[in-house]
């Protein structure tokens, strides 16, 4: 699990994954919520993955055999990627 500050997604889970040769691809679902949709409009999209981290908070890594069960913990949970071995984290935004 990693909570996601500033840094973003890919500086975050990075830490992670790049020591071990890993990465992932992820893919950020548009999140309807007006008072962060009104923030991220003003930010160019880079800034909206490092700084604002698209609305994200919390990820957790889980394997594809746990990822049902795993949705089940929040009620706004959602599969943003998987890992890869790329050895980096791209990002990118619905």
């Amino acid at each position: 699990m990693a909570h996601i500050t500033g840094g973003g997604l890919s500086e975050n889970l990075g830490r992670i994954f790049l020591k071990r040769g890993l990465g992932a691809n992820l893919r950020i679902p548009f999140w309807q919520n007006d008072a962060v949709q009104k923030v991220l409009r003003h930010a160019d999209p880079k800034d909206a993955i490092d700084t604002f981290n698209m609305g994200l908070g919390w990820v957790a890594i889980v394997s594809p055999d746990d990822a049902d069960r795993a949705l089940t913990c929040g009620e706004n949970a959602k599969i943003i990627g998987s890992m890869d071995t790329s050895a980096q984290v791209s990002v990118e935004i619905d």
